[in-house]
């Protein structure tokens, strides 16, 4: 009798475990996929028709450029161009270093921005309606709720709630300091358990490896899609110029270039952030350091995230006036990254200095080729706006950089060589 009992016992044991096994392997079967059930839900209930978001925390912008997957800038109804950090999340670095999944969410951002502005309209919402926007703890960019529609159909969408459903970012916020904290903290609860890009999942396109590999930057430049990944690179170059704490460097020997059959020293642009303290190197230095790459779509191929800087060489007092550009040349576009040296321009023009003192000389090479010279808000000291004459000519050196889809001069700060980058024939 025990015996039957003692069986039966171990059968229904054996039953039980072996449903817990199937139903957890049916478990594993259903694909975790993303899904924005939340942002198809949520509406835009406050009225922002002919409200400025600057003034009143609502209002329709146009969007002037996408920065990353949480940074972008827009100009307001009163024609103000400002910067906006998305409220509510943070996602991974793509400018001033790259993480994974940064440039992922940086171009999902921009692909759905463009096309609103193409197509549809933008909206942006402070936390508190009804005062003047609220800027983050930097004091430059004004905190936003994004909405958008890709057409004047459809409803609006709330692009912060859709970057963390589509597991581009974490929910960063507290759930009673958000309007909408409570559908965020949803959200991002499902797409916790989605497991997906930032929620767990390697980025294919990243590299995770500690290898730091040692070169040059004709070989970046010639090799650019290998290496702009995360990668982290070491190399030994050339200051030819600075703007604010950014350089454009050159190599310090030759390289034989199997697309052009010539031997050359590369140059190329680094952006090294706000606060660097690299300003303080010299021109003619050789410098040492640790980077990473960025294909910027605005600004052009960089390099970003510098570390380890060091001095290897100080060749102050050396005269670097950069590469002589021939008559014949209209595009600079394969200039980019060199310092180089334009001769006899005529100034047609300059804009006036935005609030940070940016601006732009607008010039005329001698065949004819139009060219503009670009002060940046990061130069400093800057090259004296009153004294730039409009229609004499000027011998000038500065960096070639990328902007859209053209090819600029940046001047350099007013130090050192570059005092005489801006030579007045």
């Amino acid at each position: 009798m025990k015996t039957n009992m003692f069986r039966k016992t171990l059968s229904i044991f054996f039953l039980l475990l072996l449903s817990l096994t199937l139903i957890g392997c049916n478990e594993e079967e259903i694909p975790k996929e993303i899904n924005t059930d939340y942002t198809d839900a949520l509406k835009l209930e406050e009225n922002y028709v002919d409200k400025s978001f600057l003034d009143y925390g609502i209002g329709e912008v146009t969007l002037a450029q996408v920065v990353d997957g949480d940074t972008a800038h827009f100009i307001d109804k009163n024609n103000t161009r400002f910067t906006a950090r998305f409220l509510a999340i943070n996602t991974p670095e793509s400018t001033g270093r790259i993480e994974a999944w940064g440039k992922a969410a940086s171009l999902f951002v921009r692909d759905i921005l463009i096309e609103a502005k193409s197509s549809g309209n933008i909206v942006l919402e402070s936390e508190v309606i009804g005062k003047k926007a609220e800027l983050d703890s930097t004091g430059g960019r004004y905190l936003a709720y994004v909405w958008y529609r890709l057409s004047p159909e459809e409803d609006l969408r709330l692009l912060n709630l859709e970057i963390v459903e589509e597991c581009y970012s974490k929910f960063t916020s507290d759930v009673s300091s958000s309007k909408y904290g409570t559908t965020f903290n949803q959200a991002h609860l499902k797409s916790y358990n989605v497991e997906k890009r930032v929620y767990g999942e390697k980025d294919p396109n990243f590299d995770y490896s500690n290898e730091v590999f040692e070169v040059t930057i004709a070989e970046i430049k010639n090799n650019f899609e290998i290496y702009d990944g995360g990668s982290r690179l070491k190399i030994q170059a050339q200051v030819m110029r600075l703007s604010g704490d950014n350089l454009y460097l050159q190599d310090i020997e030759e390289t034989f270039n199997d697309k052009t059959n010539e031997y050359e020293k590369a140059g190329i642009y680094m952006f090294s952030g706000y606060g660097s303290g690299l300003g303080v190197l010299k021109v003619g230095a050789v410098i040492s350091f640790e980077c990473q790459t960025v294909n910027n779509e605005i600004y052009g191929k960089q390099l970003t995230n510098p570390k380890n800087v060091r001095v290897v060489e100080n060749k102050e007092g050396i005269a670097i006036d950069g590469t002589l550009i021939p008559y014949d040349v209209t595009s600079l576009a394969k200039y980019e990254g060199y310092v180089v040296k334009l001769e006899n321009l005529k100034f047609i023009s300059k804009s006036t200095p935005d609030d940070e003192g940016a601006y732009t000389i607008y010039a005329e090479m001698q065949n004819g080729a139009e060219v503009n010279l670009r002060v940046d808000s990061s130069c400093y000291p800057k090259p004296n706006y009153s004294s730039i004459e409009i229609g004499a000519s000027y011998d000038v050196i500065g960096g070639v950089s990328k902007f859209h889809d053209n090819y600029q001069v940046m001047l350099a700060n007013s130090i050192g060589y570059a005092s005489n980058d801006l030579f007045k024939k």
